[in-house]
């Protein structure tokens, strides 16, 4: 009942985008969907600039309008996109993993965006959402690293060993290989579960610490860094081939001009995290030195094992082809 009414409320939300769309005036507008709200880092660093240069690039014949997870729920953004009611999608794999894993495996490879596709594996991935979904990927940013912030600190063997983290699919396998017992909830309910000790600590990207002020909850947070956290435009095929060449061109080079500027972004907001979080009193405690070296390799393990769930084959394929290319981030 619940999800056939979710059904009803996204066709409700396709007509209205539908009728919006239809008056674009002199300029070409493009729609864009967004999974996250306006105060998270990604939007200043990598949305924001990438609209802003278009829009310039182009002199202000294309137009991009975007609309939050108010409109769509993150999780649900990949179907509205495909079907044409919004042009661009940005957002990260790991809220479309139900309905496949592909783009999650490349939070698993070394993030070299070039590499990634001198070595096929943007083609890979790209030729199977134009398939499966009727969409391209525009671009892929990475968002250097993962920690976990804990109401005290490791268990006493330097593991998660008998805590109750906070995870979601993504990180899932890693909290398992240390021991702890991960607990799927959002960062603002793990935020108010830690308050209330239910758990011990969540596992978080590091940029978002302090903008969630995980230091009112958390003692310490651990090093070094694990696993990466891409975030990457989508935009419907139908809507790219139907653009003008010059307009087409000036999307997908701008899409690839973001890459190197975002990544740049995200890595300084990393360092002005830790900062704040350390102004906050939130400790730095280090995994040991014998376990420090497998944290990327334990984190990939949980992205294979997640990923394959609903898209095995291809998820297979492409870990068999990056392996064989040596891109894994381990």
């Amino acid at each position: 009942m619940i999800h056939n009414r979710r059904i009803m409320l996204l066709g409700a939300l396709i007509a209205t985008a539908a009728l919006g769309a239809t008056d674009a005036g002199a300029q070409t507008t493009l729609r864009l969907l967004s999974a996250w709200t306006p105060n998270n880092a990604n939007i200043p660093n990598i949305e924001t600039p990438f609209i802003k240069n278009v829009e310039a690039a182009s002199k202000g014949q294309i137009k991009i309008v975007r609309s939050g997870p108010e409109v769509a729920s993150p999780f649900e953004q990949l179907q509205p996109v495909s079907a044409g009611v919004f042009d661009i999608l940005f957002t990260t794999p790991g809220y479309h993993q139900a309905q496949s894993g592909v783009a999650n495996m490349f939070d698993a490879f070394k993030p070299d965006m070039e590499a990634q596709r001198a070595a096929g594996l943007t083609k890979y991935a790209d030729d199977y959402y134009r398939k499966r979904f009727g969409l391209s990927i525009l671009a892929i940013v990475p968002s250097g690293g993962t920690h976990f912030v804990l109401r005290d600190g490791l268990a006493s063997d330097g593991t998660l060993k008998g805590l109750k983290i906070r995870a979601n699919a993504t990180f899932e396998g890693v909290v398992r290989a240390l021991g702890g017992t991960p607990v799927n909830m959002s960062p603002a309910d793990a935020y108010s579960a830690m308050q209330k000790g239910v758990l011990e600590g969540i596992t978080f990207p590091a940029f978002a610490s302090s903008d969630y002020k995980l230091y009112e909850v958390g003692k310490s947070m651990t090093r070094p860094l694990f696993g990466l956290s891409n975030v990457m435009f989508f935009i419907n095929v139908r809507k790219l081939n139907a653009l003008p060449p010059d307009m087409r061109k000036i999307i997908l080079d701008e899409a690839r001009k973001i890459e190197p500027v975002g990544k740049a972004a995200m890595d300084k907001v990393v360092a002005d995290d830790e900062v704040r979080m350390k102004q906050h009193g939130v400790k730095i405690i280090q995994f040991g030195a014998a376990l420090a070296p497998k944290l990327d390799a334990l984190y990939n393990e949980g992205i294979l094992k997640t990923a394959g769930k609903s898209t095995p084959k291809e998820v297979k394929e492409l870990w068999d082809m990056a392996s064989a290319k040596g891109m894994l981030n381990q």
